[in-house]
């Protein structure tokens, strides 16, 4: 298994231009391998891959969810990977992909005021960690989309407004039409600043550069997010939205056949 991770890695290091995508399974390979040059050189070689337009968003991101682990073989990699290389991007990124996942784990999904203080302090902790070495990536390495998604997360719930809003400024530069509209919806929320009427102007301004995403699905979608606070909104935006694309509302086609009780989303 070494020698293949290495042999990949000596491939994408010399021929950088030819590389392709690094996918999920070998990016999981390369995380457990503990060949930390390995690793180093393959994700220098996808990021240079998706700065020359050759791969596009969803490529880029998708090998950067293995991190979303508390594994210990993973974690150890991405330890020894900031030792060897504390100045890569790519390995202060995928920490901070980890380090952000612990922390929403130990939170929980519900409002800070209903989660315990100990958790709270916890989460805090972490995903200060986390923000750092996510926006030391993305100031390294401007078009580092996974990291700007972890900003753009993590100083909405540490209340950094600025870095929020600065990240997606990069994620509406860099992802897809579609992608900016589900990630940016929720920021226009009264409980993260918004109001009724910014979601309205938000969906009237992106929806139209979505083919596959409506409008009025957008609206019916914030509903649907927002099911806490408009539970008699629920059933309705699930009737629509089970209508629409199954690649953007396939929660909503399984919602059909049993609408549960609401919950809290963050």
């Amino acid at each position: 298994m070494r020698a293949s991770t290495c042999l990949l890695a000596l491939v994408l290091f010399v021929c950088p231009a030819l590389a392709e995508a690094l996918s999920r399974d070998e990016a999981y390979v390369l995380a457990r391998s503990g060949d930390i040059a390995a690793t180093e050189a393959a994700f220098s070689a996808h990021q240079a891959s998706f700065n020359a337009g050759d791969i596009g968003p969803g490529g880029y991101r998708s090998p950067y969810w293995v991190f979303k682990t508390t594994e210990p073989r993973v974690e150890a990699t991405l330890g020894d990977w900031l030792d060897a290389y504390p100045d890569s991007p790519q390995a202060a990124a995928a920490r901070a992909m980890q380090l952000s996942h612990i922390a929403h784990l130990v939170r929980g999904g519900r409002f800070a005021s209903e989660t315990p203080s100990a958790a709270m302090e916890r989460f805090t902790g972490t995903a200060k960690e986390a923000f750092d070495l996510a926006r030391g990536a993305l100031d390294a390495e401007p078009r580092h989309l996974a990291a700007a998604y972890e900003v753009m997360t993590l100083a909405a719930f540490l209340g950094r407004r600025h870095d929020r809003d600065h990240a997606f400024q990069i994620i509406e530069k860099l992802d897809t039409p579609a992608n900016v509209l589900l990630s940016g919806l929720r920021f226009n929320f009264s409980r993260w600043g918004g109001s009724p009427e910014a979601t309205q102007r938000f969906c009237e301004e992106r929806a139209p550069l979505v083919p596959d995403i409506s409008v009025e699905e957008c609206l019916a979608l914030a509903d649907y997010k927002q099911r806490d606070l408009y539970p008699e909104r629920t059933a309705a935006a699930v009737a629509l939205l089970s209508k629409g694309s199954e690649k953007h509302f396939l929660e909503q086609h399984l919602s059909l056949i049993h609408i549960s009780e609401p919950t809290r989303p963050y």
